[in-house]
């Protein structure tokens, strides 16, 4: 499926279309294979794994999304984070095959045999699970101006995470994951207090035991959906967190040079330990790799 103007919103897509343009099924799983992969949560009522008409064959499929293709935010919109080797092993038999994108220009049918499957689980066994630290960008994210520098202030979060650092979408890691995060991190539980921790976050107010007061706008958008910051609240949210950043430093580096600091006494007891070489990775790879925001945005 062509459409004019498309191109993939992240590498992960772009390897899949790559795979599937030379007919190269085990390149369309090993495109996937350490990547985190989305099931929608299905309904009251529904079965565990629904099926779905595929729309481009009109046969049954049960729809797989990459992150890069998560759909727009919808309220009680949730989805279940799995990977390929969870796939293999929980297939039922007499369910359709899955369906990676559908609908979309990224979309592609995976045959799910036996066979199959167990092919998928040895991909998956070569290529091993998506490693943290990674810088990703999303296409069809904020790129320019200030609805990308609020975000750019939460690159680290993301490259730790390999997720991309541009993006205001459905969910950061997964609904479940997120909340627990924003709860138990931050005492986040419900809008109110969302919008209570943003604006004493924001204010140098709120210092949660065991970390750090960088500006993480991504705690007002980075669970919108379970917490009913809906993406008008979640961009207003970023422009804040740009706005108060460029208003206390003057450059990226010296951001940099916060960030780190401000996360040394949380770490290891005070000794420089793994986490501590993690951050100073994050760190050179955000003043360091030309594609970096940091290299890229003004800071104010």
């Amino acid at each position: 499926m062509a459409t004019a103007g498309w191109g993939p919103p992240t590498d992960t897509e772009r390897r899949r279309c790559e795979a599937t343009a030379r007919g190269d099924g085990d390149g369309q799983v090993a495109a996937i294979a350490g990547e985190d992969l989305y099931l929608a949560v299905p309904q009251e009522g529904q079965d565990p794994l629904p099926v779905h008409p595929d729309p481009t064959t009109g046969g049954k499929c049960l729809p797989v999304l990459t992150h890069g293709m998560l759909p727009p935010w919808q309220p009680q919109q949730f989805l279940d984070r799995v990977t390929v080797e969870e796939l293999a092993q929980d297939w039922p038999n007499d369910t359709g095959q899955p369906a990676v994108n559908p609908g979309t220009p990224a979309a592609a049918r995976l045959s799910a045999t036996p066979d199959h499957r167990a092919a998928w689980l040895r991909i998956r066994a070569h290529f091993g699970v998506r490693p943290g630290g990674l810088l990703a960008t999303h296409d069809g994210g904020p790129l320019h101006g200030p609805l990308a520098q609020g975000p750019a202030c939460g690159a680290p979060l993301a490259v730790h995470h390999s997720v991309p650092w541009n993006e205001l979408g459905t969910t950061f890691l997964d609904h479940a994951t997120d909340a627990a995060t924003l709860r138990e991190q931050w005492s986040v539980t419900d809008p109110a207090s969302r919008r209570q921790r943003l604006d004493q976050l924001l204010g140098g107010q709120f210092v949660p035991a065991g970390t750090q007061t960088a500006l993480r706008e991504r705690a007002g958008a980075g669970k919108g959906d379970a917490d009913g910051c809906a993406p008008p609240q979640a961009e207003q949210a970023v422009l804040r967190a740009g706005a108060r950043a460029a208003e206390v430093y003057d450059s990226w580096e010296e951001f940099a040079a916060g960030h780190a600091l401000g996360r040394m006494p949380a770490y290891d007891n005070g000794r420089f330990g793994q986490q501590y070489a993690e951050t100073l990775h994050i760190h050179r790879t955000l003043t360091q790799d030309p594609a970096s925001p940091w290299r890229g945005l003004p800071l104010g």
